[in-house]
């Protein structure tokens, strides 16, 4: 019977999250590179919070293919990655930080199910903390800012900030209006020490209600509710580049009386 040899360059992992990034080199065609990384280590390699590589890679190697277990030649990498090339070494080590720090990540559906899972909760949870039915001033649980979302055709997109999507649910639910539902406002506090630069009548017709102390040093202290919306145009009234003047944010989230 035959043996069939597999070449040296071939190693077969599984269970892994994938890192993919493509090289165009100066002659020849575009090449993919991948690396095979533990699931939950790639974005603490991210964010900062792990940084060795033996505990973020299953394998110190760099494939062309992970699920076939193709790995890259030497002559490949110095052909793409010449930067990283000193004489006849190759530093791959470097090359595998360029791949985490430019690559994307190759989800599995059960790894995109969990993760859309997880956004899918942090934007129904902001949006029920930043949002009020105006009726009762209650708010929403986030079993029913899902249903209303799901109504309105809201999707989830996995590479937007959480932040973005949940201000556009809410921007989404107060124009569609298929529940009783606003903003809550914020609680803030304007310091004015240099009351030349801002325009006070302008600031105060910003607050929806206000308490205004006069400090020490002829100091200006504005607290109040204000809406959300308005937050930034207080921001650059108030402000300056010496920083005289600040806003504080008490509260991000206050359901009125």
């Amino acid at each position: 019977m035959a043996v069939i040899n597999q070449p040296n360059t071939q190693i077969k992992l599984t269970n892994v999250s994938i890192v993919k990034l493509k090289v165009t080199p100066v002659k020849g065609k575009k090449q993919q590179f991948e690396i095979a990384c533990y699931r939950n280590k790639i974005q603490d390699y991210k964010n900062g919070i792990e940084n060795d590589l033996d505990e973020i890679l299953q394998i110190n190697e760099i494939f062309h293919n992970v699920n076939k277990g193709v790995a890259a030649s030497n002559s490949t990498l110095k052909e793409c990655f010449p930067q990283f090339i000193q004489g006849n070494n190759i530093n791959k080590e470097k090359i595998i930080r360029e791949i985490l720090a430019k690559g994307e990540i190759n989800l599995t559906n059960l790894e995109r199910e969990h993760k859309l899972k997880n956004l899918n909760n942090e934007i129904l949870q902001l949006v029920s903390n930043k949002t009020i039915n105006p009726k009762n001033k209650k708010r929403y649980p986030p079993s029913i800012i899902y249903k209303a979302l799901t109504i309105l055709n809201f999707k989830v997109n996995l590479s937007q900030p959480v932040k973005i999507q949940s201000l556009n649910a809410i921007k989404l639910l107060i124009e569609k209006q298929i529940i009783p539902i606003k903003r809550c406002k914020m609680l803030i506090k304007a310091v004015i020490a240099n009351r030349e630069i801002v325009d006070l009548d302008r600031l105060s017709l910003l607050f929806i209600n206000k308490k205004i102390e006069q400090g020490v040093n002829d100091v200006i202290e504005v607290t109040g509710l204000i809406d959300p919306t308005a937050y930034r145009e207080v921001l650059k009234l108030v402000t300056n580049e010496e920083e005289k003047n600040i806003v504080q944010v008490l509260d991000m989230s206050v359901i009125e009386p």
